[in-house]
């Protein structure tokens, strides 16, 4: 069988520690790599090489440029545009054409990946997509292309006392996603920088040096950027601050912000990535003696924008909330949690507090979730909360909704070894392309 990898910054070397498991089972390996400074050591190499400047032009318009230009951290956040589109997209083309590999592994985050997944789409190919859901602790799911669809089914699903019990643990704040849990010791194990290290720096610097300026934060916006959030980041604690003082007067909807750029966010929930635009949307959709309570992401990123300020400064009934705040110190008194594809859904959900999605999701069609399409929605919702008709999650729901992260995910550890060096070890690599090979052959 013909495997692709793509390439993606630090985490194409753990791709390439499951490219070493398929080779030495039979399997051949190929790989499509766009930034130069992350090269593997095994298999065929496609380097898309960058291009000149006669090279850049606008792209033939289609669905899937559009999708792509829509959730492209570049053009979103650093000030980039799409006119090396047609380049890469001739080439990528080119390489899978001739390739003709049965399945493609990557991620469907940079604007290279999603162009190759939207080749597996058109070409019945299947683009597959390993990573780590956040609940439960050390699994990951398999997903289907740009998609937030789990691929596979596990039997490994621990007893209904069990279930209740990690439930109760992800209500009370003792059991945390994994992306929230601090970086582990190395135990000798680190062999690639930690992310924003010198170190790191140094190889982001000279890529960009070499061309790669597409998929990663120009050197001077590395710069600037620090200071720029630092003083957005106070403003908001200042709105934060002459507000506080209401928080609790109404009864409120609780939104917490998602980090960006993330594919979570910006690929699966698309339609709705423009965070101060949907912040705005629900605030103006609330009925009269609602507060929204916006709560930021404690990592926060490029969605905390000087226009975000501008949005929250001018409507009375949006109440920041210090960027440090615990979530267990707001979420157990919210009337209502909207969200689009956060983890939050699955806490919500299990604390018996109604839910409002606006993105996929594991708790879809679950018991106190309810998935709306706009915000128009909420005015009706809450309607249906403040009439106590909406149905939350008993004890045997949070145990079917538990039930189902399990069935859905496998034992392993999927992340880029400069984050988590451990997860090249040879055990968990076993382990990841032991189940992708089983979705893969069903």
């Amino acid at each position: 069988m013909k495997f692709l990898f793509v390439e993606n910054r630090y985490k194409t070397y753990f791709w390439e520690a499951m490219a070493q498991h398929l080779v030495r089972a039979g399997h051949d390996v190929a790989w499509l790599v766009q930034n130069h400074a992350f090269m593997p050591a095994i298999g065929r190499v496609h380097v898309l090489p960058y291009p000149r400047r006669s090279d850049l032009r606008p792209p033939d318009e289609s669905a899937d440029i559009a999708f792509i230009r829509s959730s492209d951290r570049s053009i979103n956040f650093l000030g980039g545009n799409d006119r090396h589109y047609a380049h890469y997209q001739e080439l990528i083309d080119a390489c899978l054409n001739a390739e003709k590999p049965d399945v493609v592994v990557g991620e469907p985050t940079l604007f290279h990946e999603l162009m190759a997944a939207g080749w597996c789409r058109r070409n019945r190919v299947r683009y597959l997509h390993p990573s780590m859901p956040g609940y439960p602790s050390g699994r990951f799911c398999i997903y289907d292309g740009d998609t937030k669809i789990p691929l596979g089914h596990s039997n490994d699903v621990p007893s209904d006392a069990d279930c209740l019990a990690l439930a109760q643990a992800i209500r009370t704040r003792s059991a945390i996603p994994d992306y929230m849990k601090p970086p582990p010791l190395d135990q000798g194990l680190r062999v690639h920088p930690v992310h924003r290290s010198w170190k790191d720096v140094r190889n982001i610097f000279f890529a960009n040096l070499s061309g790669e300026r597409y998929n990663t934060t120009p050197p001077w916006r590395r710069l600037w950027r620090p200071i720029g959030l630092t003083m957005r980041s106070r403003a908001w604690e200042r709105l934060a601050l002459n507000r506080g003082s209401r928080r609790g007067e109404c009864p409120f909807v609780l939104y917490p912000m998602q980090m960006q750029p993330e594919a979570n966010l910006d690929v699966w929930g698309n339609r709705h990535r423009d965070q101060t635009v949907l912040i705005a949307a629900i605030a103006d959709a609330l009925p009269p003696g609602w507060d929204l309570l916006v709560k930021a992401n404690p990592k926060t990123k490029y969605e905390m924008s000087g226009e975000l300020i501008d949005v929250v400064r001018a409507r009375a009934n949006v109440i920041p909330l210090p960027i440090r705040m615990p979530m267990g110190d707001v979420l157990p008194s919210a009337r209502l949690v909207v969200t689009v594809t956060g983890t939050i859904a699955i806490e919500t959900v299990l604390s018996g507090i109604p839910l409002a999605q606006l993105g996929p999701g594991v708790t879809e069609g679950l018991p106190g979730c309810e998935t709306i399409a706009t915000v128009g929605a909420l005015p009706t919702l809450i309607d249906v909360i403040v009439s106590e008709k909406f149905r939350t999650a008993t004890d045997q729901d949070c145990i079917a909704l538990v039930k189902k992260l399990y069935q859905t995910s496998f034992q392993g550890r999927v992340s880029d070894p400069a984050t988590l060096p451990e997860v090249t070890q040879e055990a968990n690599v076993a382990k990841v392309v032991a189940e992708l090979l089983k979705v893969v052959c069903r």
